[in-house]
């Protein structure tokens, strides 16, 4: 059984989504759960609207990871500003910010999205391994 200890930097979207991942039933063969800091992480959520001061913050989050790390961005806002597209305000795509290993769309994107991140995520540990 895959276990992803997860810390998540949720930047105002998707927050309720990511806290009742460890409740669903994945039916799958990981386990996950959320951590309380960074260091304790072996995977990263990252979702909601990237500001500059956010975007200080999730290079601050990413850096008190483990060396063995991986990157979830989660919904529209993170992989592509989403609403805030258009807005005076600059902002900025996750992947701009750190590597990404798996890109979870939606607007809110829903449990078995991200949960079929989870499990590509899972399957390119095992062949990384392999």
């Amino acid at each position: 059984m895959t276990f992803f200890p997860v810390y998540s930097c949720c930047f105002g979207c998707c927050f309720h989504e990511v806290e009742l991942l460890p409740l669903h039933d994945t039916g799958r063969d990981f386990k996950i759960e959320l951590v309380s800091h960074p260091s304790l992480a072996s995977v990263l959520l990252v979702s909601g609207f990237l500001s500059h001061k956010n975007k200080k913050v999730l290079r601050s989050v990413h850096a008190q990871m483990p060396s063995q790390k991986s990157v979830i961005a989660l919904g529209a806002c993170s992989l592509s500003g989403g609403l805030f597209q258009t807005s005076a305000v600059p902002f900025y795509r996750a992947e701009d910010i750190v590597p990404i290993d798996v890109f979870v769309v939606g607007c809110p994107p829903s449990a078995d999205r991200i949960l079929a991140g989870f499990l590509f995520l899972a399957k390119k540990k095992k062949e990384k391994a392999s």
